[in-house]
């Protein structure tokens, strides 16, 4: 009796080891999981306050060149030649920035095709904006495709849509997350282009006149007809019955009231506006390519 105490005795302690191992291989496990995971955040978070301050610094350089360009030709030649020097030293280093980040979108990207270090600096240098302009949208071009799926992707993991809802009310979110990025891309261009005729109205106007022909039109005139007049009844009491307008009365002057029906096709209604553009940064190449591809402003 004693051996077998003693046995299961060791038994239940090796038990117990055994258990203590795997609880703390499984911690281990999870806390090197926990630590690659904040590492990688970390590193992102360090990435974007990088890019952003690469921006910051990138725009202000601009400015300063903007600025002595337009300030040239008040002072004497020394001046002058002095503004040249600081006007060249200002695009060396926009040009050394702008080759470092586009080696750094082609490391991030797994694309090893280009594998000349000269390539970016003899092209900065060397070639004219237009060519420089055409190389970088091509590179952009390809970048995208990439982007696209990988954005699209980890949209479509987010599922921010579901159910009955998605579909009939929330659209727009139903559509990709590339899709949504060319809509709002578009609606820039249009608005910087200024073209007056795609923001036509024209449809809300149209259904206005035919609400209020309709609401309007009674069947006791000399050209009104028993048929007519039946329909525009029914069509009345449908809307009576649909729609509640609401009497809104205001107070004036005087004990005065000033009362009127809210319509609903207008309410929070306005047209489009284009604001100015009241920022004095002449973008260049340099910054057109740095984050959103190398676009011509038009």
């Amino acid at each position: 009796m004693g051996k077998k105490r003693d046995l299961s005795i060791f038994d239940a302690i090796e038990e117990l080891d055994t258990q203590d191992r795997q609880a703390d291989r499984k911690r281990r496990k999870e806390t090197g999981a926990e630590k690659k995971r904040a590492v990688e955040v970390q590193s992102q978070t360090k990435i974007y306050n990088h890019l952003l301050e690469s921006r910051i610094l990138l725009q202000r350089a601009i400015n300063n060149v903007n600025s002595i360009s337009n300030n040239s030709g008040d002072d004497g030649s020394s001046s002058k030649q002095q503004q040249d020097d600081t006007t060249s030293s200002f695009r060396g280093s926009c040009n050394d920035l702008i080759e470092k980040l586009l080696r750094a979108r082609n490391q991030l990207s797994g694309n090893r095709k280009i594998d000349d270090a000269d390539r970016y600096e003899d092209l900065l240098t060397s070639s004219s904006t237009t060519n420089l302009s055409n190389s970088l949208q091509v590179e952009y071009d390809e970048h995208k495709e990439d982007w696209k799926k990988v954005l699209n992707r980890r949209h479509k993991n987010l599922k921010l849509h579901s159910g009955v809802t998605a579909k009939s009310q929330f659209r727009v979110m139903d559509s990709s997350f590339w899709e949504q990025v060319d809509a709002t891309t578009e609606y820039e261009k249009i608005r910087n282009n200024k073209n007056g005729v795609l923001f036509d109205d024209s449809k809300v106007y149209q259904q206005l006149l035919k609400d209020f022909v309709a609401n309007s039109t009674n069947g006791t005139g000399a050209n009104g007809s028993t048929e007519s007049t039946h329909s525009t009844t029914k069509y009345n009491n449908n809307n009576n019955n649909n729609r509640n307008n609401k009497d809104v009365d205001r107070r004036a002057s005087k004990g005065r009231k000033l009362r009127y029906k809210e319509i609903p096709k207008l309410v929070n209604f306005t047209f489009p506006l284009s604001r100015p553009n009241t920022s004095n940064l002449n973008q260049d190449e340099y910054f057109q390519s740095l984050f959103g591809g190398a676009g011509v402003s038009k």
